[in-house]
């Protein structure tokens, strides 16, 4: 019936949540990407509530603290200015628990939507819910050669 392996997601997404998650069947791999210890880029793309001052990106920057410490120092910038929302960009190198959601409710604001659109080189682009896609050799070896594999 073919050769069965294990499958390792690279982090997670919560129920609320959208976007890229990586499947390997190199646990050590999952394991590095998935380690703050590494600093792999993560990107996600946020409808809030209201729209952010530069004053509170510039928080985030400087690390902001949540209930179970301090969060490392994330760039954040405005993508668009809605009538009542905004979309943001924020780039994180940690990846704890709901962290994106509990940053921007420490500053006040409701996360709408939360869509990741990029572990570390390789980027979402325009797979629809549910698609999948194997990842190309050199996205592999990007991949593999960010955590020291």
């Amino acid at each position: 019936m073919g050769d069965k392996q294990r499958v390792f997601p690279v982090g997670r997404l919560d129920y609320n949540s959208s976007g890229l998650l990586l499947l390997t069947n190199d646990g050590e791999l999952a394991q590095r990407l998935s380690h703050p210890r590494y600093g792999v880029i993560k990107i996600y793309r946020v409808k809030l509530s209201a729209c952010p001052t530069e004053e509170e990106l510039a928080r985030l920057g400087k690390g902001i603290y949540l209930d179970d410490g301090r969060a490392a120092p994330a760039r954040a910038r405005v993508l668009e200015k809605l009538r009542k929302n905004a979309w943001v960009e924020i780039e994180l190198h940690e990846g704890r628990k709901r962290e994106v959601r509990r940053m921007f409710e420490t500053l006040g604001y409701f996360v709408e939507k939360l869509i990741r659109v990029r572990v570390g080189t390789v980027a979402l682009g325009h797979l629809a819910p549910g698609e999948l896609r194997p990842l190309t050799q050199v996205e592999i070896k990007s991949l593999k050669r960010a955590v020291g594999l």
